[in-house]
């Protein structure tokens, strides 16, 4: 079923404002998008974290971290008993 009165020039002035909101808002998306494309990039490309001390570089992932003082007092000798 088609309208009963259609008016093509009238349904063009009609339409230039919603035409011209959804281009407008298609506009920002597509700038919201770039910049987000690009501050993935840009954080996908940095480096990885250097370890704070080289204890860490040393031991297996998952690992305890064992710092100087704790490896010291396990690798002392037990005093010897007294007679």
């Amino acid at each position: 079923m088609s309208a009963p009165r259609t008016n093509v020039e009238k349904q063009k002035k009609r339409h230039w404002g919603p035409l011209i909101g959804i281009v407008a808002v298609l506009v920002v998306v597509g700038a919201l998008f770039l910049a987000f494309l690009a501050f993935t990039v840009d954080t996908e490309t940095a480096e990885p974290p250097v370890p704070e001390t080289p204890a860490e570089t040393d031991a297996a992932p998952g690992a305890p971290v064992i710092d100087a003082e704790t490896v010291d007092e396990a690798t002392d000798p037990a005093p010897e008993p007294a007679d």
